[in-house]
């Protein structure tokens, strides 16, 4: 019985690891997309060169201060990475929507 605990608790710390590193690949791309683009972003939302630099800081900070530690004492990490993953979904759609107020949303 005790190999058995041992063997779920193994594989339950791999499937998160696992999903870590999977939910790293996911947000690398929507975080880091904006960069190359931001100055066609900055000219189709008439943005100043400031409010362009935010939106490629804004979402680093979200997800580093806000969202991250506070989530992960609160509801774990697996329900925390889950609802991560949500966010950053959510997030997506709204910045797609092509509205400058939304963009910061």
């Amino acid at each position: 019985m005790g190999q058995q605990k041992d063997l779920v608790k193994a594989l339950s710390g791999s499937v998160l690891v696992l999903g870590i590193i999977f939910i790293a690949a996911n947000l690398r791309p929507a975080i880091t997309s904006v960069g190359p683009v931001v100055g066609a972003v900055r000219n189709g939302l008439h943005l100043s060169n400031a409010a362009a630099g935010f939106i490629t800081t804004l979402t680093l900070l979200s997800f580093a201060l806000i969202l991250a530690p506070k989530l992960a004492n609160r509801l774990g990490q697996e329900l925390a990475l889950f609802l991560g993953m949500i966010v950053l979904l959510v997030g997506i759609l709204i910045r797609s929507c092509g509205s400058a107020a939304l963009l910061f949303v």
